[in-house]
């Protein structure tokens, strides 16, 4: 489980799973709770960059503040995502088009 709770006056986004520049990952049952102030940029549950064959399960993700559950830059990195749940203050939280 990884839970970050920060203030809101600081610029830095929080986020509890950042993938990047990686390969054939697997993600199965974790947490991920974020909560940070309203002045903090967009944060997220987890998020997924320029990667390729990246698997994500049987996760929680969620963002008790400003931003996503889960966010995906680049929805072809991930080859499949299914039985994941995921909470978000904010409207259209979740920014990924997956096809399993």
């Amino acid at each position: 489980m990884v839970s970050i709770i920060g203030g809101g006056n600081g610029n830095q986004k929080h986020t509890g799973l950042y993938i990047e520049s990686s390969s054939y990952v697997n993600v199965y049952f974790n947490t991920m709770r974020v909560q940070a102030g309203a002045k903090v940029p967009a944060s997220s549950g987890a998020e997924l960059k320029t990667s390729t064959n990246i698997v994500v399960k049987n996760n929680l993700l969620s963002n008790f503040g400003n931003g996503y559950a889960y966010y995906v830059t680049t929805p072809d990195c991930v080859s499949s995502s299914d039985f994941n749940n995921y909470y978000s203050n904010s409207i259209g939280s979740l920014d990924a088009t997956i096809t399993p």
